[in-house]
């Protein structure tokens, strides 16, 4: 994931740290044809290498990566809507690998919906199919930034629809 610069000279941050020249050793299944689908991840304080206190996020891009099985490409992107998408950012209640399988018990109290329950309109040339290192997509804005407080961060991710099943560039630890 990476956070954008913009006019303002906000910096952009990538998670992690190498994440701009090297490719992620797994892979997030997300743009889901199902009627909803949640997922949490944690990204250790060690990962927001150079993200410093008081921060504000204000949004995130991602990229399309392989199918999380070591090397190939997928199939060309199509333009595509996710009805129902919702971002929300919190420090992280419980680590890495120690996550409840109760979402709201691993919310900090510092939760953020960053992005409301809204559609999402992805245009077929928004993300790259590509062998090796992908670019990143387009920026998604956050309608309510987040302060990052240090410690672990915790993204909320859910959606409703969507016809692609793609795989985002992750990192496992």
């Amino acid at each position: 994931a990476s956070c954008g610069q913009d006019s303002s000279g906000s910096k952009t941050h990538y998670v992690p740290s190498d994440a701009l020249t090297t490719e992620g050793d797994d892979g997030l299944a997300i743009f889901w044809d199902v009627s909803h689908w949640a997922s949490q991840i944690v990204y250790e304080e060690t990962y927001l290498d150079g993200m410093p206190v008081g921060a504000t996020i204000v949004g995130m891009r991602i990229r399309l990566g392989d199918n999380g099985l070591g090397g190939g490409s997928q199939d060309a992107f199509v333009a595509d809507t996710i009805e129902k998408f919702e971002v929300r950012l919190s420090s992280s209640e419980n680590g890495p690998g120690t996550l409840s399988d109760i979402f709201a018990d691993n919310r900090g109290s510092d939760e953020v919906i960053v992005i409301p329950e809204t559609s999402w309109e992805i245009a077929a040339d928004d993300y790259e199919n590509c062998d090796g290192i992908c670019e990143f997509g387009p920026l998604i804005s956050f309608a309510n930034p987040f302060v990052y407080a240090g410690g672990d961060l915790l993204m909320e991710v859910a959606q409703n629809g969507g016809t692609n099943v793609r795989y985002a560039d992750a990192e496992t630890q």
